[in-house]
């Protein structure tokens, strides 16, 4: 399989993180190894302080990538004050490092880069600007503008860090605008417009994934019970938005580590729950139910509650086909016995009666 350069959110901060404890080493190593440090002569009197607020800050940073490294997506503090931590170790690193002469200064470029990843423009504008101030207060405060030497090191620094900090965020800007794009893309073809639950095509695709993965699963068909009603009563304006809040009951009810739902097509929906039991998917349907409660139409002082009936089915080393024909036969058969309830492939059976499930074993 091809595999993709563009990183998301968690690989681009996982990738500074240790980026962080890479710098860490080498500013150690160059101001503590005897030999370098009479050499270069850097300024040791706050080092210790900034190494003991790096270190507190990184391990605890570092913890929290581990515990998100599940989900893959970013705490929005992290990046906040990743970014702010890494623009005060410059600053407070290039007084230590003799200022406008400081060889540690190209570590701006990276912050600039990293600013513009999250913010775009913006970041590149903001992290260009506030290193400028931060160096140039360094310098003044040193008294390097008296020096020709510090001087020429210093605007050949800035003129660098204006042609990076201009390029590097055209580029950054272009990769994660087609970051954007491809996502965009992705959702267009693997979700309902309308709904905003994976589409007939995308659960095909899944079924087969599952079944081949040899893995547990309930394959539950569900559809909107009188849902020509509700078009033809309603309108197919009213008929949207019910389509709409059903998506978003079953996207919110389902977790996502343990099952998908999906728009099947018209008022018909599937859901695939992965490693569970039969107990557990009657929770589920129970919690579909009573978030259904909420949804209702109303007309001349009519009140029309809107129900839904399923079709639930165990896998059980069935195809694609089967098991879909299986699911859709039990739908049907809540259907002919009155809807708004749940039938199972072991006969049981869940009865909605106002929000609460009434179980009976069909003989």
């Amino acid at each position: 399989m091809k595999q993709s350069l563009i990183l998301n959110d968690y690989k681009t901060e996982f990738i500074f993180s240790l980026l962080r404890w890479i710098f860490l080493i080498a500013v150690v190593f160059l101001f503590y190894h005897p030999e370098l440090s009479a050499l270069l002569q850097f300024e040791k009197y706050s080092f210790h302080v900034l190494l003991v607020i790096g270190l507190i800050y990184m391990t605890v940073t570092q913890i929290a990538l581990y515990k998100l490294a599940k989900e893959k997506s970013i705490n929005t503090w992290i990046l906040h004050l990743g970014i702010l931590f890494d623009y005060m170790a410059l600053i407070w690193l290039v007084a230590l490092t003799d200022g406008a002469n400081s060889p540690l200064f190209p570590i701006a470029f990276l912050i600039i880069m990293h600013a513009t990843i999250y913010w775009s423009i913006r970041g590149a504008l903001l992290s260009t600007f506030a290193i400028l101030i931060g160096f140039t207060l360094v310098v003044l405060l040193k008294g390097q503008f008296s020096d020709i030497h510090a001087s020429f090191h210093y605007y050949l620094n800035i003129g660098f860090l204006l042609i990076v900090g201009l390029f590097g965020a055209l580029i950054t800007y272009r990769e994660r605008t087609h970051l954007r794009e491809k996502k965009e893309f992705h959702e267009l073809v693997v979700k309902d417009y309308l709904t905003g639950l994976f589409n007939h095509r995308t659960f095909q695709q899944e079924l087969k994934k599952v079944i081949a993965s040899r893995k547990s699963f309930y394959l539950c068909m569900t559809d909107i019970d009188y849902f020509k009603e509700i078009n033809d009563k309603f309108g197919h304006v009213s008929g949207d938005e019910v389509l709409k809040e059903i998506g978003n009951i079953l996207s919110s009810t389902i977790p996502t580590k343990s099952g998908l739902a999906f728009r099947y097509g018209g008022e018909e929906f599937a859901l695939i729950i992965q490693d569970s039991s039969e107990e557990k998917v009657k929770k589920m349907i129970l919690a579909i139910y009573q978030e259904l409660s909420n949804v209702s139409l109303v007309q001349n002082g009519e009140i029309y509650r809107v129900t839904m009936s399923f079709g639930v089915s165990k896998h059980r080393n069935e195809d694609a086909g089967d098991i879909v024909k299986k699911a859709d036969e039990l739908l049907y058969v809540a259907k002919h016995q009155g809807r708004n309830r749940a039938i199972f492939d072991d006969h049981s059976v869940l009865v909605n009666r106002n929000n609460l499930l009434v179980e009976t074993i069909a003989k």
